[in-house]
């Protein structure tokens, strides 16, 4: 997976429990079925009662809140996002901003041009992003290919590969859906310049440790 620059961006899916898992429903669950395990889910978990928690019950109704709603559930359906992604120039800025704030904090600070620094880190990224779309395309059409061509009877069986599909297809989703960050982000650091100069201590330490040899 990616590191640095782009990692917070990239949507690993299974690493926590799905909302559906949450509530207890499957995924073809009504909106009625819904309902009735949302209800019974907070009956047992609300923080008031005895054995109740908090962050159970946070989770509950974040999973009653998207699911409940088509719209919202789709999405989630889609991309596994629990939330409206914001505009793309402040998804940009943000990261760009909290990515040059840690590099800067690992330097002590010290003079140097960091958007240098980001820009190499950022074109790693992309790279790395390219290979990954690559390889997952593949394995994508391997999978498919294989299921295409074998007879299984049993259904979870069958049920189990779908699933692993889909979720490889949503994986790409999420790669391809960077591209458009990384373009900008980019632009962004291509349009930023640093301008100042190294402290005379530092220069006359280097002039010094130079002479020296």
């Amino acid at each position: 997976m990616l590191k640095g620059f782009f990692e917070p961006l990239v949507f690993i899916l299974g690493l926590e429990m799905n909302l559906y898992e949450t509530l207890g429903v499957g995924l073809t669950a009504t909106h009625s079925e819904i309902k009735k395990a949302y209800k019974k889910a907070a009956s047992a978990n609300h923080p008031d009662k005895e054995g109740g928690c908090p962050n159970k019950m946070a989770g509950i109704n974040l999973a009653y809140e998207v699911l409940s709603d088509p719209e919202k559930r789709d999405r989630y359906n889609r991309t596994g996002e629990t939330a409206k992604k914001p505009e793309l120039i402040d998804q940009v800025i943000s990261i760009i901003t909290q990515r040059l704030c840690a590099i800067m904090e690992g330097n002590n600070y010290e003079p140097a041009n960091y958007f240098n620094k980001l820009m190499t880190e950022m074109e790693g990224n992309i790279q790395q992003c390219k290979s990954a779309t690559i390889q997952l395309e593949t394995a994508i059409r391997k999978l498919g290919y294989l299921i295409d061509n074998c007879v299984i009877k049993n259904e979870v069986m069958k049920a189990g590969l779908q699933l692993q599909l889909t979720s490889m297809k949503m994986k790409l989703e999420k790669l391809h859906e960077q591209e458009p960050v990384f373009n900008l982000s980019r632009k962004v650091l291509e349009e930023c310049e640093y301008t100042g100069e190294l402290p005379q201590r530092y220069v006359t330490s280097f002039t010094t440790s130079a002479t020296s040899f």
